[in-house]
Parts: structure tokens; C-alpha cells; sequence
């Protein structure tokens, strides 16, 4: 498989293979997928290539939302939404509003983002059948995905951490009803 979409020129050398590695161990057939952190739309254009029937795309970057948003105009089932995340309600928000059915979460402030899926109601979090998290390898991040672990955990989630160039958390409930 080949990327449909117009590279950003710091795209740097990422193919197909690289995303089939991190976010590969997920079924993406005929799902919704809330896309933050969604750059120009790499990740977007590969769930799709991998049968998703909707991208959400979430980008704060100005220069990276421009070109998802031409790319959206390329490939249909890329809804491209500009949003710098300040708080854990905004991605509560997202959830929402676009009922997804995978959330992944990939931020240039993961930090924040990792901190906020903690803080989000549990009520919010199990709504969503799955979750795709590449993490940070951060000393101070450690705990944090620890807590993610146990958050998911408790929520009635099935855990996987994959190491690549990061470690990847995927979580999967248990409760296959949506």
C-alpha cells in the first residue's frame, strides 16, 4: 500500500509498513475512527486504507491542518477538524460528538493528552470499544502509563503494550456491544 495523500516536506521516511507496526494489531473494517493528532492525515489515509469507513482527523498545528484539509478534499471519509486540545473535556467532547469506535491518540503534547484520559468519566472512556496510544519513553511518563493500564484495566479492557520506537498501548474492551 502506498500513501493517497500529499506529504508535508518534513514528512521524513514513514511507509505503509511503518504505521502497519504501531497501529496494525487493531480491526479498522467498516469503523469510525477519532483520529488526534492527525497531522496531515497519514494516519487517516492508512485506517481508511485499512477499511475504515470515517476518519474524525484532529489537528492543532495550523501549517499540518492546511494540508489535511486539502487531503480531505482528496480522499473521502476524512473529516478534518482544526483543534488544539486544552483540556480533557475537548476530548470528551470529541467522543461525544462523534461516538467513535477507535480513538488514537498521538500528540506532539502526549503528555498532556495521556494525563487527560485519566481525568475523563469512565462512562466516557468505556464508550469507546478501542484504543490505539503510542506513548512517550519519557522517565516521568512511566507512571502514566501505568495508570493508563490500570485505568483500562479496571474498565473491563483487554492490554497490550507492542515496543517500536515508542511503546504502544492498545486497549480493547471486553464488552463487545456498542
Amino acid at each position: 500500500m502506498q500513501f493517497r495523500i500529499k506529504q508535508h516536506p518534513d514528512a521524513g521516511d514513514f511507509s505503509m509498513d511503518w504505521f502497519d507496526n504501531i497501529y496494525g494489531n487493531l480491526n479498522y473494517e467498516n469503523k469510525t475512527v477519532l483520529d488526534i493528532g492527525a497531522d496531515w492525515g497519514r494516519t487517516a489515509d492508512h485506517f481508511l486504507q485499512k477499511g475504515a469507513k470515517r476518519v474524525i482527523a484532529v489537528e492543532g498545528g495550523k501549517e499540518w491542518y492546511k494540508l489535511l484539509e486539502r487531503n480531505a478534499e482528496l480522499i473521502d471519509g476524512i473529516t478534518p477538524i482544526f483543534l488544539w486540545l486544552k483540556n480533557p473535556s475537548d476530548i470528551s467532547n470529541l467522543i461525544k460528538v462523534y461516538n467513535p469506535d477507535i480513538v488514537k491518540i498521538a500528540t506532539r503534547g502526549w503528555s498532556d493528552c495521556e494525563n487527560w484520559l485519566l481525568e475523563i468519566p469512565s462512562d466516557i472512556i468505556t464508550s469507546v470499544p478501542q484504543y490505539i496510544l503510542p506513548t512517550s519513553q519519557a522517565h516521568d511518563q512511566k507512571r502514566n502509563i501505568v495508570n493508563l493500564i490500570k485505568m483500562f484495566e479496571s474498565l473491563n479492557y483487554d492490554v497490550n503494550i507492542q515496543m517500536h520506537h515508542v511503546p504502544v498501548i492498545t486497549a480493547v474492551s471486553r464488552i463487545t456491544e456498542k
